[in-house]
């Protein structure tokens, strides 16, 4: 079951008159829909795109593989080895993901550490910062000004391997909307450190 605000929830339905909850996987990322290929579901993002979750083990749901999509992807249905994903603009997307070599995606996902563009950019009103994570570790996400002064903290806690999604709506600590201008997002996590710009316009 995709859980909109929160992330997939395996429920147990062989007694449908008392389901109970196996395992929860947590996105930073809205899901929309969800469609299950034996232990694999794939999972679309309103922000972000498609992902595809190990769920063998029920009590430990993982992220094995990612796709980003030009823009919101809604739902997603299975055809073999395709993934026929329909995005908000883009149309229809067909997506072919190897079954027998989906597992090992997780080792090429944990081998990078990346930051992506925020987009929309420029924005008004909100902008997705989306990144990737080598390994389980501490995350730092912050927002500066071109003066090199802390606007906002986004992100800082420990958090997964794997792909992870953040908004900033303009706003500073305070929660006041921030001048036009260019601003510096940085993501910090075990000695690494990845930047770029947002222009954010009022």
């Amino acid at each position: 079951m995709a859980d909109s605000d929160h992330g997939l929830r395996l429920i147990d339905v062989d007694d449908p008159t008392a389901p109970r909850e196996l395992g929860f996987f947590e996105t930073s990322g809205d899901f929309c829909d969800v469609a299950v290929n034996g232990n694999m579901a794939y999972v679309t993002y309103l922000w972000s795109g498609l992902s595809v979750i190990d769920i063998s083990n029920p009590a430990k749901p993982r992220e094995v593989a990612f796709y980003k999509t030009p823009d919101s992807a809604r739902k997603v249905v299975l055809y073999n080895s395709i993934a026929l994903v329909a995005t908000e603009e883009a149309g229809l997307l067909a997506i072919e993901f190897d079954p027998t070599n989906v597992r090992r995606g997780a080792d090429k996902i944990a081998e990078s550490f990346s930051l992506e563009q925020n987009y929309p950019n420029p924005f008004n009103s909100e902008t997705v910062i989306d990144y990737q994570l080598a390994a389980n570790n501490q995350v730092a996400l912050k927002i500066y000004n071109i003066s090199g002064q802390l606007i906002k903290t986004l992100v800082d806690e420990d958090q997964n391997a794997g792909h992870h999604s953040s908004k900033w709506n303009g706003t500073d600590t305070n929660g006041d909307i921030v001048s036009t201008g260019i601003y510096l997002y940085t993501l910090q996590t075990g000695g690494l450190v990845r930047s770029g710009k947002a222009v954010f316009i009022k």
